[in-house]
């Protein structure tokens, strides 16, 4: 009687497990949708593959990093995205101050990126190599652009704010030698806009003084094309939180009696 009711329960045992791993085969197996952490001490990361996106956010700097290689001696970032090889658009939050060194580097899909306001740094090596980048606006309150930044990329054309006082070796509007020891060349139609009297101006005219090969072609921003300035209402060349607290502070103005035009408002807010 024992052995009978032994092999009962052993034959239970076998049974649930076998129900068990039937239950499991028919479970369908679910994928990530996205993928994230951490790259600051108060930033994260999040990547979405479904619109192929990178998304960080939070507040402060965000981590430098380096390069590695893989077999093919590609150059990769070491930053923890570094291995999503397809990430067409990057979107940096507001509160974030800082993009890291080497952070995008050689991205090889990535064609547009959108900055914060809150953005006064881009380190060094940040966006090089990133061959088809085609489209970012640089901040207003923008403070430094690091060595090789923006460095052989697909952008033709930059318009840089005047805040910034400090941009780095070959920053942008160069690509690299074909081969070890050839200098850098300069995209032959790359256009710089900026402010008359900018440091931005005096990086573009001086070679000497800024670390480029040659002078830059640079246009004052008061005869950049104006539909490239829709929505620039403080005509700085980028379209951000300043524009939108003028317009509606014109709102305001109007709405109590304020006779002014917008362009005379305009004129005693600057």
């Amino acid at each position: 009687m024992k052995k009978l009711i032994s092999k009962v329960i052993s034959c239970s045992i076998v049974l649930s497990a076998s129900v068990s791993l039937l239950a499991a085969a028919a479970t369908p197996t679910v994928f990530a949708d996205s993928e994230s952490g951490k790259c600051g001490d108060n930033l994260t990361w999040l990547y979405d593959f479904d619109t192929y996106t990178l998304t960080i956010t939070g507040t402060g700097k965000m981590y430098d990093y380096s390069v590695t290689t893989d077999m093919f001696q590609n150059e990769l970032t070491t930053a923890p995205w570094g291995n999503i090889s397809f990430i067409t658009d990057v979107v940096i939050d507001e509160g974030i101050t800082y993009i890291g060194e080497y952070a995008f580097v050689s991205c090889d899909y990535l064609k547009n990126v959108s900055l914060p306001s809150s953005l006064t740094e881009i380190g060094n090596y940040a966006f090089i190599r990133s061959c088809r980048l085609e489209n970012i606006n640089l901040p207003y309150g923008l403070k430094k652009i690091g060595n090789s930044a923006l460095m052989s990329t697909a952008i033709t054309e930059l318009t840089v704010p005047e805040t910034v006082n400090e941009i780095g070796y070959e920053a942008f509007g160069y690509v690299p030698g074909l081969w070890s020891g050839e200098s850098s060349r300069r995209y032959p139609n790359f256009t710089l806009y900026g402010k008359k009297g900018s440091y931005v101006e005096e990086y573009a005219k001086n070679p000497v003084s800024a670390f480029v090969l040659e002078p830059l072609t640079f246009v004052d921003i008061s005869e950049k094309p104006k539909e490239l300035n829709i929505g620039d209402v403080h005509r700085d060349g980028i379209i951000d939180a300043k524009d939108a607290t003028l317009i509606l502070s014109y709102y305001a103005y109007t709405s109590t009696g304020g006779k002014l035009s917008f362009d005379e408002y305009a004129k005693l807010q600057s």
